[in-house]
Formats: structure tokens, C-alpha cells, sequence
């Protein structure tokens, strides 16, 4: 038997079978999911780093719309900031979408906006 063909064909049954695992969602995730990205929308709109911290993981890799990689906390929290400060406004995280990925990890889209005074 072929041992180079068994391989691939062995790490595709496992990946389809992972990716036919579903975790349903409760409505007490989906609050607390709510939550959180509400916590980050304040927290940018008010440029609190202590919410930041708390709700950001310290080993966080942030890729912002420019390109630029903010990793680790400091640098995260630093650029949020600054991003902020730069960008004035009311920010609005509309959740589109959310995927558990276990019990207790997701992921989230959202759709980001700012709105200023001047429109």
C-alpha cells in the first residue's frame, strides 16, 4: 500500500469530521458574546485602557485596516489609543455573525463604524 497516499487521505477524513462538528449557540453565549464587544466598542470610544486590558487576552495579535501588526497587549492597547485619538467618534460594533469554534471560543463579525460630529 502506498504510504504517501494514506497520509493526506487520513488528514482529510479527520479535518471534514472536525468540520462537521457543530456547537449551537444559547442565547446566554450569544449575551455574553454581546457583551463583550460591547465592553471593546466603549472602551474604544472612551480610550479606557484598564477595560481594554481586561477584556483583551495578553497575547493578543492585532491586524489593524492599514497592514500594521500590533502583538501583545501593550502594543494593542498603545495603538488602540492612538487610533482613537486620531479618529473621534461614537463607534458601533454590529455583530453579523458569530461561530463557536468550541464551547467556549468564537469568532465574531462585526461591522465597525465610527460616526463623528462632522459626519
Amino acid at each position: 500500500m502506498n504510504t504517501s497516499f494514506l497520509l493526506p487521505l487520513l488528514l482529510i477524513a479527520c479535518s471534514s469530521t472536525l468540520q462537521a462538528q457543530t456547537t449551537n449557540l444559547t442565547e446566554q453565549q450569544r449575551r455574553d458574546i454581546s457583551a463583550v464587544i460591547d465592553q471593546y466598542s466603549l472602551a474604544r470610544e472612551k480610550s479606557d485602557t484598564v477595560l481594554l486590558k481586561k477584556i483583551l487576552t495578553k497575547d493578543i495579535d492585532h491586524l489593524v485596516s492599514n497592514g500594521e501588526w500590533r502583538s501583545g497587549i501593550r502594543q494593542a492597547v498603545e495603538g488602540m489609543v492612538a487610533s482613537s485619538a486620531a479618529t473621534p467618534g461614537t463607534r458601533k460594533l454590529t455583530i453579523h455573525n458569530i461561530r463557536l469554534l468550541t464551547s467556549n471560543a468564537a469568532t465574531v463579525v462585526c461591522r465597525y463604524e465610527i460616526a463623528n460630529d462632522d459626519g
